[in-house]
C-alpha cells in the first residue's frame, strides 16, 4: 500500500485565491521533505494522471480524433476534424454560424453527455479560425470519471 488515502484529494480548483494557492504550494513542498517519494502525493497524482491521459488518448485516437501531445498541464487537445458524427448532418448543425469546434462540442455534450470544451473559446477573434478544429479535454479527474469517459468515447457514432 502507498499509505495514501484512496479517496480523491481535495482540489482548490482553477479559481482558488492567491493565498489558498500559496498555502497549498507550501504544504506540498513540505510534504516532499517528510514523505518518501514512493508514498508521495506527487507520485500518486502523477501516476493517476499518466494513466488517465493514456486511457483517454487511446480512446480518442481509436475514435479517429488524434490527440496533440503536450509537455505538461491537465488538459489534452483533441483534433475533431477527422471524425464525422451523425449529428453533423442535422439541420441545426448545418445552419449554425458558430465555429466548427463549438458545434462539435455542443453535439458531443448534448448527444453523449461528455464534457469537452471548444478551444477557440479561449482565444480572440484573430485566432478563432486557426483553432476551430480542436477540443480541450481535462484528464485531471478521478479514474472512475475517466473510465466512464472512455466508455462514452467508444460509443461515438
Amino acid at each position: 500500500s502507498s499509505g495514501i488515502n484512496a479517496e480523491w484529494p481535495l482540489r482548490p480548483g482553477f479559481g482558488a485565491s492567491t493565498i489558498l494557492q500559496e498555502a497549498l504550494a507550501g504544504m506540498l513542498q513540505r510534504q516532499r521533505l517528510c514523505i518518501p517519494p514512493k508514498e508521495s502525493y506527487f507520485q500518486w497524482a502523477s501516476n493517476i494522471f499518466v494513466e488517465n491521459y493514456t486511457k483517454l488518448q487511446k480512446a480518442f485516437t481509436n475514435a479517429n480524433m488524434p490527440v496533440i501531445s503536450a509537455d505538461g498541464g491537465f488538459f489534452m487537445i483533441v483534433d475533431c476534424t477527422k471524425r464525422r458524427f451523425k449529428f453533423q448532418d442535422s439541420p441545426e448543425f448545418q445552419s449554425s454560424v458558430e465555429t466548427f469546434d463549438i458545434k462539435i462540442a455542443k453535439g458531443i455534450v448534448n448527444k453523449y453527455k461528455l464534457s469537452v470544451l471548444p478551444l477557440s473559446l479561449f482565444y480572440g477573434s484573430d485566432s478563432k479560425s486557426k483553432l476551430s478544429s480542436y477540443l480541450r479535454v481535462c484528464f485531471a479527474k478521478s479514474p472512475e470519471s475517466v473510465d466512464k469517459a472512455v466508455e462514452i468515447i467508444e460509443s461515438f457514432e
